[in-house]
């Protein structure tokens, strides 16, 4: 998913904002926090074969098939970034604890196997490189930790790692000096199976449900410098993938996630661009129709890196509510309804980028 924030205002009402490439340079940078929901135990999951669809998203009224996993609440985690490293937590608030430790791995942008089974992150090194590691976890603690890219020039940066809805691939950011890549490789051996060139700008590609597609932010500037964010989808199934973006109504769009019933994307939609500071959640077709704005959230409040509930029917994200205090929150897709699962995680990691697992 890029770097939307650190803005400075100059009067009440003027806003100086960097360049694009400048926010998504600052957010890479910055320790994040990350709420991710991920299954814990055995899933049982359904493969569900698509009809062939010749002119892509035209027809929304028969969403894609998914996998349907059955989730025991007791067994089901939702996962952020803190200053302590990777913690995660029940649903019900219970059991909190640390699952990948700050000082050991620095871990960033966790990302949950379907089945719970693995966790794959990226490792900020002491050389300032980023590599790509894994690990299996059996009932909430992790094993058998391991490099799965190594970047080294001329890799310049990896981030965003997700799982494929199968478990068999990881994708993930790639920047190298020559121009920056979406690469996917084996989930077991780290062997590169696809690349696809993406704008400079960019942040956080995730899986379709079926695995044919992938959703990200890309980013651009208009003449006066004033970054924009889009949500663009890529077809995996083209021989020459294309990145396509959606009608979201506007430029302000970011942090996409796909519902697991593969019929919707959540995004956020930043008033005045201000994409550090978060914004309104949003729900909209893949192909870019019925559009609906889920919260209306107070002057000083906004939502950050939605995630999907397993049932499709609620989001988890981070709000920020206070100027120097994060929540990690649900919200009720129907009503817009939020209950807190974690208060007040603190901003010691400004901002927050959620996945579902």
């Amino acid at each position: 998913m890029p770097d939307v924030r650190q803005f400075t205002r100059e009067t009440e009402h003027s806003v100086v904002l960097p360049s694009f490439d400048t926010i998504v340079a600052r957010r890479r940078e910055r320790t994040r926090n990350r709420l991710i929901v991920a299954t814990a135990g055995c899933l049982a999951v359904i493969v569900a074969v698509l009809a062939a669809v010749s002119s892509g998203w035209q027809n929304h009224a028969a969403p894609i098939p998914a996998t349907s996993p059955g989730v025991n609440p007791s067994t089901t985690w939702l996962s952020f970034e803190s200053p302590f490293g990777v913690e995660i937590v029940h649903p019900d608030g219970s059991d909190r604890h640390v699952l990948l430790d700050r000082l050991d791995k620095n871990p960033h942008d966790l990302s949950w196997a379907p089945d719970g089974s693995r966790v794959a992150w990226v490792t900020i090194e002491p050389d300032l490189s980023r590599d790509v590691w894994v690990a299996d976890v059996v009932k909430g603690s992790v094993s058998s930790q391991r490099r799965l890219v190594d970047c080294s020039a001329p890799c310049t940066n990896t981030e965003t790692p997700a799982f494929s809805p199968d478990g068999r691939h990881v994708v993930f950011g790639l920047d190298r000096a020559n121009g920056n890549e979406l690469r996917i490789v084996d989930a077991r051996t780290g062997a590169g199976t696809r690349s696809i060139p993406v704008p400079q700008s960019y942040f956080g590609p995730v899986w379709s449900p079926d695995g044919r597609y992938l959703a990200l932010t890309v980013g651009s500037a208009d003449a006066g410098g004033t970054p924009d964010a889009h949500i663009a989808i890529v077809d995996l199934t083209a021989s020459t993938p294309s990145i396509r973006r959606i009608d979201t109504g506007g430029d302000n769009a970011h942090d996409v996630a796909w519902s697991p019933d593969g019929s919707r994307l959540a995004y956020v939609d930043a008033p005045d661009r201000n994409y550090d500071a978060g914004g309104n959640l949003v729900t909209v077709r893949p192909d870019g129709s019925e559009r609906k704005q889920v919260t209306r959230l107070p002057t000083g409040s906004g939502l950050l890196t939605p995630t999907w509930s397993h049932d499709s029917r609620s989001v988890y994200a981070v709000i920020k509510t206070l100027p120097d205090e994060d929540q990690v929150g649900k919200i009720d897709l129907a009503t817009g309804a939020f209950a807190a699962v974690v208060d007040r995680i603190g901003n010691v990691m400004v901002g927050g980028y959620v996945k579902v697992g």
